[in-house]
């Protein structure tokens, strides 16, 4: 169990690593999908700075939970400047979590810019959700939602 003095620290950590090997903006981008091309500069950048700040706020908790977890490779397969990393997640209740990594090489470093679990795509499920907005209401409102789920 970690100390309430240690939670800020180690969430630090985790971002500061997670920030190394993931592409927030090629995930932002895929996340919206043919809307993307319709932002404004000023628009993309926040909107890749909230994206983050979502995934920080839904995935490090649950990163922060686990214990007892080993993480095993799987396979790969890599195609020019794409590749696909296969792991699995064995729990401490002897469960086997499949987890598929999308990555792109950029500047001579293989970044992250999707993850698969249990076969649900991470870019696909907010993709889905984003696009839903996005054609119901406006970008803003999108925004908006994203704001209030990370508290800004």
């Amino acid at each position: 169990m970690k100390s309430p003095e240690e939670e800020p620290e180690r969430r630090k950590l985790i971002r500061k690593a997670v920030d190394e090997r993931f592409d927030w903006e090629e995930m932002a981008k895929r996340t919206l999908g043919r809307h993307w091309r319709k932002r404004t500069e000023k628009e993309k950048k926040e909107f890749i700075y909230l994206f983050g700040k979502l995934l920080e706020r839904t995935y490090l908790d649950r990163v922060e939970g686990y214990s007892g977890e080993r993480v095993v490779y799987v396979g790969d397969r890599i195609q020019g400047d794409y590749a696909i990393v296969k792991v699995k997640i064995l729990t401490a209740q002897d469960t086997e979590i499949p987890v598929l990594y999308r990555m792109k090489k950029k500047d001579d470093k293989w970044l992250v810019y999707d993850i698969t679990i249990e076969g649900v795509s991470l870019i696909n499920n907010y993709r889905t959700q984003f696009n839903n907005i996005l054609v119901r209401s406006s970008f803003k409102t999108l925004i908006e939602k994203i704001k209030a789920k990370v508290g800004h």
